[in-house]
C-alpha cells in the first residue's frame, strides 16, 4: 500500500489495445473524452490492425493532447497492454478493451475529497450487452465499502471479480509488483493479472455503480467456446501463478488457494466436453498429469479431487458435478 500523499485529482492512464476495432473504437474513445473528469491520458495501442483501426486510432489522436498512439506488429492483447502500461504516465491504471465503453462519471471517486491515499484497487460494477443491445446481466457491489485485503474482501463480500477491466488498478503498486501480463495466454490472462495483484495489494474500494459496458460479439472469445488451447490456458495460468508465489509469497494465504482451486477446476470441469474427440481428451489428461507431477506439493493438498484427477480427469469431474456443482 501507497504511504504518498494522494492528490485531490490524480491523473488516469486509459490503456486501450485494439486489433481490428474500427467498427466500435470510436465509440469507446468517446466515452471517455465526454467525461466531465479530465485529468487522464489515453493510450491506444494498435496491435497490428489491418481494417483501418490504425488510421482512425490516429485521426481520434489528431488535435486531441489526452491521446497518444502507439503501434506495433500484431503480437496480442497482453502484449499490447504492456507496452501501454510502460508508456502511462498516471497515478492510476484503467484497461479499456476497445470494443467496451464507460457510462458518464466513472471517474467521480477522484473528484470527490475522498482520501485515497490507503486504496490500491477500486471496484465497480459492470452490464454484458449483446450486439443487438439486449442486457444480458448487470453486476455490481451491493454497497459501498472499503475492505483490508483481497482476503477480507472474498469472505465478507458476494461481488469480487478477477475482470481487470472492472477495477481502477494503483500504478506504484503494479510497478512494485513487477508485473505484466503474460504473452501467449488468450484466455484468462487477465484472470492471472489480477490474482498476482490482489494477492498483494492493501485497501479495496467498492463502489455500488454500474460503469463499464461489456459489449458481447459474436465473435470474441467469450462466445466461440472452449477450444484445447484456451483449456490448456488454465493450467498455465496456475502454473503461473504458483511461479509467482514462489518469488512473492502473500501473506493471504486463504485468498491464494481459492484462487489456484479455481483455476483448475476451470480446467478440469471443461476438460471433458462431449463433443470432444478422444484424442483431445487424452491430450486434456497429458496436460494436467504433467502439471500435477511438477507441482504435486502444492496442488496434491488443496483438494482430494485434484488428486483423483491425476488418474483420470473424467471421474474427477463427474465427481466434482455432484459434489460442488461446479460446471463452467
Amino acid at each position: 500500500m501507497s504511504d504518498n500523499f494522494e492528490p485531490k485529482s490524480p491523473m488516469i492512464s486509459v490503456i486501450i489495445p485494439a486489433f481490428n476495432v474500427v467498427n466500435f473504437l470510436e465509440r469507446c474513445v468517446n466515452s471517455i473524452i465526454n467525461q466531465n473528469f479530465n485529468n487522464f491520458e489515453i493510450i491506444i495501442v494498435d496491435d497490428g490492425s489491418d481494417d483501418g483501426t490504425g488510421e482512425l486510432c490516429l485521426n481520434l489522436a489528431n488535435g486531441n493532447k489526452n491521446i497518444s498512439v502507439v503501434r506495433q506488429e500484431n503480437a496480442g492483447v497482453s502484449a499490447a497492454r504492456n507496452v501501454g502500461f510502460q508508456k502511462s504516465r498516471g497515478d492510476w491504471i484503467f484497461f479499456l478493451d476497445a470494443d467496451d465503453w464507460v457510462d458518464k462519471d466513472i471517474f467521480g471517486v477522484f473528484e470527490s475529497d475522498r482520501g485515497l491515499q490507503n486504496i490500491d484497487a477500486i471496484q465497480f460494477g459492470h452490464r454484458l450487452i449483446r450486439e443487438d443491445g439486449h442486457i444480458l446481466r448487470e453486476t455490481k457491489p451491493s454497497n459501498n465499502a472499503v475492505f483490508d485485503n483481497a482476503e477480507d474482501l472474498v469472505q465478507k463480500n458476494e461481488y469480487f471479480l478477477m475482470n481487470i477491466t472492472f477495477c481502477f488498478f494503483r500504478a506504484q503498486k503494479v510497478r512494485e509488483l513487477g508485473l505484466l501480463f503474460s504473452k501467449g495466454i488468450r484466455y484468462a490472462e487477465d484472470l492471472e493479472f489480477g490474482v498476482k495483484y490482489y494477492s498483494h495489494c492493501n485497501g479495496i474500494l467498492q463502489i455500488d455503480k454500474v460503469y463499464y459496458n461489456y459489449f458481447v460479439r459474436n465473435d470474441s472469445a467469450m462466445q466461440t467456446g472452449v477450444t484445447i488451447q484456451s483449456l490448456f490456458d488454465h493450467i498455465d495460468v496456475a502454473t503461473n501463478l504458483i511461479a509467482f508465489f514462489n518469488i512473492r509469497p502473500t501473506p493471504h494465504k486463504e485468498f491464494k488457494r481459492i484462487q489456484l482451486s479455481y483455476m483448475i477446476k476451470s480446467f478440469i470441469s471443461r476438460s471433458l466436453l462431449t463433443n470432444w474427440s478422444r484424442e483431445n481428451k487424452e491430450k486434456a489428461q497429458k496436460y494436467y498429469n504433467n502439471f500435477y507431477d511438477a507441482n504435486v506439493a502444492i496442488v496434491g493438498p488443496l483438494d482430494i479431487l485434484f488428486r483423483l484427477g491425476r488418474i483420470n480427469i473424467s471421474i474427477c469431474r463427474f465427481l466434482y458435478m455432484a459434489k460442488t456443482k461446479f460446471f463452467l
